[in-house]
């Protein structure tokens, strides 16, 4: 990753040096013969790294130093002078220089002392970003034991322990993805690293570019000074843009030359600047389709879908949706200090027969509330509300209502076994839908998992 270098030095052949050097290493120099010069420009565009000679024409390098830490903590000061002297060191020291040279400069010295400050700024964006996120992002956080989810984190495994540096992540919307995203970089060998994150639903698209990029000052009108895009900052780590599907036609070319070129060029520059980082993009929709329509470029589809990680539904996974539910009331009952034994039958029975077409989120949000307004011991099937969400869904999507059939039987006087009901009721569908088990799904308003678990339940032989 290169990095941004102000170097002041009365000297014309020092700087020219330096600046070929420092340059031909990949850095963005700019050069200043006077003090109160290279002040004004900290001031209005603050760079990674400052060298500073301490004998300059109009104010003193010790003065510099001091004016350029006060404003700046972690801007990282070389210093530089023709004449040592140990009190001058100590000094500069004390006033916050990171190291000290002295000339005739050791090019391969000076080339050590800049990665090192780069190193510490890495670490530093490192740890405010993980500091910015809570919790874990092993395994462990990825809850589910069905079928579907066990082929999902099986492949995360692998794509986390491997060298591909893309990978696309498909599903539906609340199914996970930055979740997926994150375990494979926290899992990889560039668990140390940045990961960063972008989503291209939430920043308008005169604005993405500019924050993916960054832009140098006076690029247009706004840029007032340099800035550093979110795909260099990522550099050595993991760039995650989810809802790529949203990004405009012609930004996604640009995209599709970082994959390519592995470098990136800031809004307004011309100096190419390496960056070294596993891409990870997500969608929640149909790029297949949107190639059809020229919505999305063939090119960069298939540049990205070298390794696809599809996510499943909540309705694909079957029993998940109570492990879900328990794992939800148990953190939401801690964080709100409410004292909530789980769900009741009936609530189970609720939970497995609702299509959660928002997924992971919906559930989430739906125990949250339960578990903080309605619940008292138990959380009962009347606090999800989900009749009446369904009904909703159903009014505005223009569902026709399902047939009523039989709900105008009598329940004879001795009463009847509901249990047997249920398997005489699966079993007709079975056969009607000749058994084909997504079908017969489909016709009793089930998912394919519940319908599955169902007939295990009830050990139907259907042969």
């Amino acid at each position: 990753m290169g990095h941004s270098i102000y170097i002041v030095d009365d000297d014309a052949t020092t700087r020219k040096v330096l600046q070929e050097f420092l340059s031909g290493l990949g850095h963005d120099v700019q050069l200043f013969q006077r003090g109160r010069d290279i002040v004004d420009a900290v001031e209005q565009s603050p760079p990674d790294i400052t060298i500073i000679d301490v004998n300059l024409p109009d104010i003193s390098g010790m003065a510099v130093l001091e004016r350029l830490r006060s404003g700046n903590e972690n801007l990282h000061c070389i210093m530089i002078t023709g004449e040592y002297d140990s009190n001058r060191v100590v000094t500069a020291m004390k006033q916050g220089a990171d190291d000290f040279l002295i000339k005739p400069l050791n090019l391969e010295q000076l080339r050590l002392l800049v990665e090192r400050a780069g190193k510490e700024l890495r670490d530093r964006l490192q740890r405010e970003l993980v500091a910015s996120r809570e919790g874990s992002y092993d395994f462990s956080e990825i809850i589910g034991d069905s079928q579907a989810m066990m082929r999902a984190k099986q492949t995360t495994q692998k794509v986390a322990s491997s060298s591909a540096n893309t990978v696309l992540i498909r599903g539906e919307t609340g199914t996970g993805k930055e979740l997926f995203a994150r375990a494979i970089h926290f899992n990889s060998d560039r668990r140390d690293e940045p990961f960063v994150e972008v989503n291209c639903s939430a920043i308008p698209s005169t604005l993405l570019e500019s924050e993916l990029f960054g832009h140098e000052k006076g690029a247009f009108t706004d840029a007032k000074e340099r800035k550093i895009g979110l795909i260099e900052r990522a550099d050595g780590g993991t760039f995650f843009l989810d809802e790529i599907g949203d990004m405009d036609f012609q930004l996604q070319a640009k995209i599709l030359r970082v994959l390519e070129e592995r470098c990136i060029r800031r809004v307004g520059g011309s100096r190419k600047i390496p960056v070294d980082i596993r891409f990870i993009a997500a969608t929640h929709k149909n790029l297949d389709q949107m190639l059809v329509e020229h919505q999305f470029r063939e090119d960069l589809y298939f540049r990205l879908s070298v390794i696809v990680l599809e996510l499943p539904s909540l309705r694909e996974r079957g029993e998940d949706v109570l492990t879900l539910a328990e794992f939800f009331i148990n953190r939401f009952a801690r964080e709100y200090n409410r004292n909530i034994k789980g769900l009741s039958p009936a609530a189970n029975d609720a939970l497995r027969n609702y299509n959660w077409p928002g997924n992971v989120r919906e559930l989430r949000n739906t125990i949250e509330r339960a578990v903080l307004i309605e619940a008292e011991d138990w959380v009962e099937a009347e606090h999800l509300h989900l009749w009446r969400r369904r009904s909703a869904d159903r009014k505005s999507e223009g569902e026709e209502t399902r047939v009523r059939i039989g709900y105008d039987f009598e329940i004879p006087e001795d009463g009847f076994s509901i249990v047997e009901f249920e398997k005489v009721l699966l079993a007709r569908a079975m056969q009607k839908a000749r058994y084909n088990v997504s079908r017969a799904a489909r016709m009793l308003g089930l998912s394919r998992e519940t319908m599955r678990y169902r007939i295990k339940k009830h050990d139907l032989n259907l042969d």
